[in-house]
């Protein structure tokens, strides 16, 4: 990286990612980018990275060692979104992919930790989809408090007030309200 001092950062990285896939790795590099949405209001120009990942991809004709090479950016940006300069070439090699909320069947592998009898854990799983509505984030964090809670405090006849209780501690308290970036973003 030093020794490459005199090209861009951008110009160091796309070098960087083609040396470990041409000297280091004959296997498949997955980089994953979390919180894509940040790249939005970045005081500096993202723009040069997200040209250097269509340019990596585009040169996958030339170059077959980049088809080994995968971004996955995370995040509540589309595609367009992400390059900022109208006058680039858009950002627009991906696939997006657009979650939906859990439906039961969806959500059932979730019910093994949440109750030692399945038709227990089944009828917690239905309480936990009614307050959570199956959104991804919500169902998976309550179903993880809820199995926790199942492994230390099991008691059937807290059973049916359990989540209640969690949802109210990690969702409505003041604490659970202004701890959790996620609640800000899904109300609006």
């Amino acid at each position: 990286w030093k020794r490459q001092i005199h090209l861009s950062a951008v110009q160091r990285f796309v070098k960087f990612l083609s040396y470990i896939l041409l000297k280091k790795t004959p296997d498949p590099v997955v980089i994953f980018i979390d919180e894509i949405d940040t790249t939005i209001s970045l005081p500096f120009n993202s723009d040069d990275y997200f040209a250097a990942i269509r340019s990596l991809y585009n040169q996958r004709a030339r170059s077959p060692h980049l088809k080994r090479l995968t971004f996955v950016l995370l995040g509540v940006a589309s595609p367009s979104d992400l390059i900022k300069d109208a006058t680039r070439t858009p950002f627009n090699i991906g696939t997006r992919i657009h979650l939906t909320d859990f439906t039961f069947e969806e959500a059932k592998p979730l019910a093994y930790s949440l109750a030692p009898d399945p038709s227990i854990a089944k009828d917690i799983l239905n309480q936990i989809l009614l307050f959570t509505g199956g959104h991804p984030y919500f169902t998976q964090k309550t179903c993880m408090r809820v199995a926790k809670w199942a492994r230390t405090q099991w008691s059937e006849t807290e059973a049916a007030v359990i989540v209640d209780k969690v949802v109210n501690e990690l969702f409505l308290s003041d604490v659970g309200r202004n701890t959790d970036d996620n609640l800000e973003f899904v109300s609006k």
